[in-house]
């Protein structure tokens, strides 16, 4: 069975923590600050990281900052013993950092909800009530940043405006559609149009609701829409078995990548560009595809492809200078031929 690093203070909301964890069976081991962490989480191999937000020698945060930017990407879930805004704000900074939020009163772990909307009235009156009927809430201001967002912190559902010219919501959502990722999401209407409606549902929105709406009537739409994806298998990229290729395996779900058994750091952009790589091997990517793929909102980024890619080669190639597994195809792009395993 996969193993939890708990990282917490032997406080009363970790206490609660150790209970869940023991009486669900999960198997665990405990650190009791960051030093000791440090060094344990270097030597294992854990599913996920459990991580108080108060330690006694440091933040949790900065810890996990810490273990991201050394490439160290196993899921983590963040422990609060309050509600505190600055907390969550703090806790999601950054497009990498993955955060969740313990539930220590109900001794369960809370649904994420994920409110996608600039008009502050209407996101937090959605926030004040889902939290109030047993949900936990983030925000975010841009649907632009949805995509990024999701592969750092996986709700259980994304509730979006379509935006105020219906396109940056529409957009948003036909780049998780396009990369295969059938996460729940109800897009929220600006005005009440059937034309907005219609294509909201054909580019796969599972629900649509016009504003302005009443939030009772909002919180039935998210909890039937959360018991048809409970029947429905949903397909969750992360959940794709790990890819092998010349000693190396690539585990979405963790979004790592070992050498023979042994950590290969990746940036973000780094396990982006191998991730979209793995879809189809041997196939020609051109730099406006990466781009599109790595910054869907954000236009002549194709000169910045050639440096993630010439990073990522220095970390997988025996010789970044003559590549064997990320060949270049003169004036097309990249192909990635990884062969068989070894």
């Amino acid at each position: 069975m996969s193993r939890v690093a708990l990282i917490e203070d032997h406080g009363r909301l970790a206490g609660m923590v150790r209970q869940s964890l023991s009486a669900a069976g999960i198997e665990f081991d405990l650190f009791g600050n960051i030093s000791e962490a440090s060094y344990g989480v270097s030597q294992g191999d854990y599913a996920v990281l459990i991580i108080d937000r108060r330690l006694p020698d440091g933040d949790g945060l900065t810890f996990l900052r810490a273990l991201r930017a050394a490439g160290q990407m196993t899921p983590s879930l963040m422990l609060t013993a309050r509600d505190a805004m600055h907390d969550r704000v703090d806790g999601i900074e950054g497009d990498w950092l993955a955060r969740s939020t313990y539930a220590a009163k109900e001794g369960r772990m809370k649904q994420l909800i994920l409110v996608v909307d600039g008009d502050v009235a209407c996101r937090d009156a959605l926030r004040t009530h889902l939290q109030s009927s047993g949900f936990d809430v983030a925000v975010l201001y841009e649907p632009e940043k949805v995509a990024a967002r999701v592969e750092a912190e996986r709700p259980a559902l994304v509730v979006m405006t379509s935006g105020p010219r219906f396109g940056s919501g529409l957009a948003a959502l036909k780049t998780l559609r396009h990369r295969g990722d059938d996460l729940p999401l109800i897009m929220l209407g600006e005005h009440d149009d059937v034309i907005e409606r219609v294509v909201a549902l054909e580019c796969g929105a599972d629900d649509f609701i016009c504003k302005p709406f009443n939030v009772h009537e909002a919180l039935v739409r998210i909890r039937c829409v959360l018991k048809r994806a409970a029947r429905v298998p949903r397909h969750n990229p992360a959940f794709k078995p790990p890819f092998r290729f010349k000693g190396f395996e690539l585990n979405f779900a963790s979004r790592t990548l070992t050498f023979h058994g042994e950590a290969v750091p990746l940036w973000q952009k780094e396990y982006a560009i191998l991730n979209l790589f793995t879809t189809a091997p041997g196939l020609v990517f051109s730099k406006e595809v990466i781009a599109q793929y790595i910054w869907p909102y954000a236009p002549n980024q194709q000169a910045a492809v050639g440096v993630w890619v010439h990073r990522l080669r220095k970390r997988i190639e025996r010789d970044a200078t003559a590549p064997e597994l990320i060949q270049t195809v003169r004036a097309k792009g990249y192909a990635f031929r990884p062969g068989f395993d070894d």
